[in-house]
């Protein structure tokens, strides 16, 4: 009978230390979040965090204009904000997918 309540006193203790741990260390946790330092480095991450989305969209935004104007559809080349143009014309071929596929041709007889 001695070692039963032995026994359950042990069980109890360790019981009773394991939740005093655990609250301590809830305790702890929630008041190291909360602190000042905590809050000023979660901003300045948060901050941080936004210049970097705020720079990606940009660049996808910006990234078709640096890519060079295509030659509209009434083949004429497209003009930059500049004025300029930008690609010109070869004279006497077409600018289209059959005049790629006789390219092609040209290059397999030259090669």
């Amino acid at each position: 009978m001695i070692a039963g309540v032995a026994i359950w006193g042990y069980l109890t203790i360790k019981d009773e230390a394991r939740r005093i741990a655990r609250e301590g260390a809830q305790n702890a946790v929630a008041e190291h979040l909360s602190s000042q330092q905590v809050k000023e480095e979660l901003k300045a991450e948060i901050k941080r965090l936004y210049a970097d989305e705020i720079r990606r969209v940009e660049e996808g935004i910006n990234m078709p204009s640096a890519y060079a104007a295509v030659e509209s559809k009434d083949n004429s080349a497209e003009k930059t904000g500049s004025g300029k143009t930008v690609g010109k014309r070869y004279p006497g071929k077409r600018h289209d997918r059959g005049s790629q596929r006789v390219m092609k041709t040209e290059a397999m007889r030259i090669s």
